[in-house]
C-alpha cells in the first residue's frame, strides 16, 4: 500500500506528540496535564468521531480540575 510522502511526515509528529502525551497520563504527571487537556482538545477538533461532546468534556475539565487542586 502506497501511502504518500506527505502523509508520512505529518505522522511523525503525530506519534511522537501521542506518546508523549501518553506518558503524562501514564505517569500522572500533572504538572502536564494543561498540555495533555490541550492535546485532547486539538485532536478531538481534528477528529471528531474519536470521543462524544460528553466524554470530551469530562475529561478535559476532569484534567483541568487536577491541575487547579494543585495550585497550577
Amino acid at each position: 500500500m502506497f501511502i504518500p510522502l506527505s502523509t508520512r511526515i505529518m505522522a511523525m509528529p503525530c506519534l511522537l506528540m501521542s506518546a508523549c502525551m501518553w506518558q503524562v497520563a501514564q505517569e500522572r504527571n500533572v504538572d502536564q496535564y494543561a498540555k495533555l487537556a490541550e492535546f485532547i482538545t486539538l485532536v478531538t477538533e481534528m477528529v471528531p468521531e474519536l470521543l462524544n461532546y460528553k466524554q470530551k468534556t469530562q475529561l478535559v475539565l476532569g484534567l483541568r480540575a487536577q491541575v487547579s487542586e494543585c495550585g497550577y
